[in-house]
């Protein structure tokens, strides 16, 4: 599974390289999803030349916070707690 994703990687960045674009590697991240728990939140490696990915238990998306049980329970908690905090009008 991971020789595959760093394959595409490397076609990603070689396309970033032809049309005269800069990948920051610095900023990458990746997410197992698997419906095997010990699976997902093992600590992957992943090998892009001389930068060393590990995957993440969550990442932020467009102002959405994932998590690698797509459970949102990272995102929708902290709103949670913030209502629970307000005063009644």
């Amino acid at each position: 599974m991971l020789s595959k994703l760093k394959i595409a990687c490397n076609i990603a960045i070689k396309w970033f390289t032809d049309n005269f674009m800069q990948a920051n590697p610095d900023k990458f991240q990746f997410m197992v999803l698997s419906p095997f728990k010990k699976e997902a939140s093992d600590n992957h490696l992943l090998q892009l030349g001389s930068v060393q990915l590990y995957s993440v238990i969550q990442a932020p998306l467009l102002g959405i916070l994932f998590d690698n049980e797509l459970s949102f329970n990272a995102h929708v908690r902290p709103a949670y707690l913030v209502r629970l905090n307000l005063p009644q009008i």
